[in-house]
């Protein structure tokens, strides 16, 4: 997850782990996601792309 600051560039906040669909009830869709440690080191960082 990030925040785009306009242009090319994006502040990294996190980068969560998707364990799968929790429940559907035909319009909502919930699911379990956790924070992972993969791409920590640019954690709070302007990433340029």
């Amino acid at each position: 997850m990030g925040n785009w600051e306009g242009g090319q560039r994006a502040r990294l906040w996190s980068v969560l782990e998707n364990r799968g669909e929790i429940s559907e009830d035909g319009v909502l869709r919930t699911f379990d996601l956790v924070e992972s440690e993969q791409l920590a080191d640019l954690r709070n960082r302007l990433v340029i792309g």
